[in-house]
């Protein structure tokens, strides 16, 4: 008998798996990404959590109450989820806070898996997609921050878009507005992004013809605008109207801030994100090519490279490139349909394990799984040393400032002007100490709180183009909490016959007026 007809080959079709085994498989990326998630409180947190304490007792604030400028005009653009975090840590502490992260995490990977599924029909390319880019919004951008609602939220309206068009019923746009009315509230900055992520739907809706090409309408054109006008006009249901619903016109381009928070800054070739996107270019790239039976469809390709030129200019927007990566990914490979070959002795006995295969996918895996970690140690590091604080140095912030609260609390709070820069104004307000300035961005300037450009003041003092005795006389500070690597400030108040330099930490001193 020749070894041909002693082994035969048995052809698994892997998009017709057993249920049982597809489950199996679906659940296994939840166990990577929960491996990754770090418990320890964003440093967003600390405003998070009083904000949400002072609206449970007091309702929603027009003026603001955690800094000394009592009469600084805000918007607590994120009112819902203060209050959200607010009761989860109260009630439940630091695992009510990482429950809420591993849901969110769990909730945002099914999402991504039914939203690929609905457009591919393809069980493998939807759970490989979607686990994949899930893994890179996981590990990176899961914080105890309203963000992360956020994310779901697209996805949810992407998702309700997606199997409008698959089936051609109307109720899955009957959701949108309920999906608007949570964004406004839980996220109200980013309520204007549910409005950019239905342009492309738009013009695919619309029929045209060039030359030989012609688009055939995705959907309804009048069906999509309807949802639209039902969205916006939901919008108004929330504490701050209008204001609201602006309020992403007014918080983003700031100048100076990007000096402050690394995620606000253009991804360049330089930082690891841009490394990042550079490789996963090529790899996507090399698919597309290698598989060329696929075809782009326009609204996944605008929703790709829109959100692609986002996360360019802003490393914040990175998550919604992820998602709208997936999507165009799960179209391009709908029609693909792997198979695994299994060799079995011809009694049906004992089968011949494809050790190769295996290996490779395995090896595959090791390298995307290391790469992943390298990508978050590094964005961790580049974070810290362009003044945007992690999870990690929040600890240490927090170690840094304990002895600094309790001196201050011990010096009569009423008595005090202080001067804190922006890392550490959350933490101080969570203690109960009025701070010059916060992680609020935005409400520091006069275009949003209709008092001072306090953030121009920060900069130009820190950066050394304002005189620090200019600044000081200005503002009246009688305690200055003093970053030390602020070497040109530091520098210049301990040489400062006024001040006194009287706690020294690891990273920030008290001066005292004297």
């Amino acid at each position: 008998m020749s070894n041909q007809s002693a082994n035969q080959k048995r052809i698994i079709d892997v998009n017709n798996l057993p249920k049982a085994v597809k489950i199996c498989f679906w659940f296994l990326p939840i166990i990577v990404y929960l491996l990754f998630i770090n418990p320890q409180l964003d440093n967003d947190f600390y405003f998070l959590y009083p904000t949400g304490e002072y609206i449970i007792n007091n309702g929603f604030p027009v003026k603001d109450f955690l800094s000394w400028h009592s009469n600084m005009d805000i918007v607590v653009q994120q009112w819902l989820s203060t209050v959200i975090y607010y009761y989860t840590y109260l009630y439940l502490g630091i695992i009510g806070t990482t429950i809420i992260q591993a849901a969110s995490i769990v909730a945002l990977y099914g999402l991504s898996y039914k939203l690929l599924k609905t457009i591919s029909d393809n069980y493998f390319v939807s759970l490989a997609f979607s686990a994949f880019f899930t893994f890179f919004i996981s590990i990176a951008f899961v914080k105890t921050r309203p963000q992360i609602f956020t994310y779901i939220l697209i996805a949810v309206e992407l998702l309700l878009l997606e199997s409008f068009i698959k089936n051609g019923k109307i109720k899955y746009l009957f959701f949108l507005p309920v999906v608007s009315v949570l964004l406004i509230n839980l996220h109200a900055a980013m309520w204007m992004m549910l409005f950019v992520f239905v342009l492309p739907y738009f013009v695919q809706s619309v029929p045209l013809k060039f030359g030989k090409i012609k688009q055939t309408p995705c959907a309804s054109f009048v069906k999509l605008l309807g949802a639209a006008i039902a969205m916006f006009a939901v919008g108004f249901i929330n504490p701050y109207g209008l204001k609201a619903m602006l309020y992403i016109f007014t918080s983003y381009g700031l100048p100076y801030v990007s000096s402050y928070i690394n995620e606000m800054q253009p991804i360049t070739f330089g930082m690891a994100e841009g490394k990042f996107l550079f490789a996963l270019a090529v790899l996507l790239a090399f698919l597309f090519i290698r598989f060329k039976r696929g075809k782009f469809e326009l609204r996944f390709v605008l929703l790709a490279a829109g959100t692609l030129l986002l996360s360019l200019m802003s490393g914040k927007s990175l998550p919604y490139f992820y998602i709208t990566a997936g999507m165009l990914c799960a179209s391009y490979f709908k029609g693909y349909e792997p198979t695994l070959k299994i060799s079995e002795k011809e009694n049906g006995n004992s089968n011949k394990t494809d050790w190769k295969k295996i290996i490779a996918v395995l090896t595959v895996l090791v390298i995307v799984c290391v790469g992943a970690v390298c990508f978050g140690t590094q964005s961790s590091e580049d974070n810290s040393d362009n003044g945007d604080v992690s999870q990690e140095m929040s600890m240490l912030l927090e170690d840094d400032l304990d002895p600094i609260i309790d001196y201050l609390k011990s010096d009569g709070l009423d008595n005090i002007v202080l001067f804190n820069s922006f890392n550490s104004g959350p933490y101080l307000e969570y203690n109960g100490i009025k701070t010059f300035i916060d992680a609020r961005a935005e409400l520091y300037f006069e275009k949003n709180n209709h008092e001072a450009d306090y953030f121009k003041d920060l900069y130009e003092f820190e950066a050394g183009t304002l005189y620090y005795k200019n600044f000081i006389e200005k503002y009246g500070f009688t305690h200055m909490i003093i970053q030390q690597q602020k070497y040109v400030d530091y520098y210049a108040l301990q040489n400062d016959d006024d001040y006194e330099e009287v706690i020294t930490g690891s990273n920030y001193s008290l001066f005292v007026k004297k």
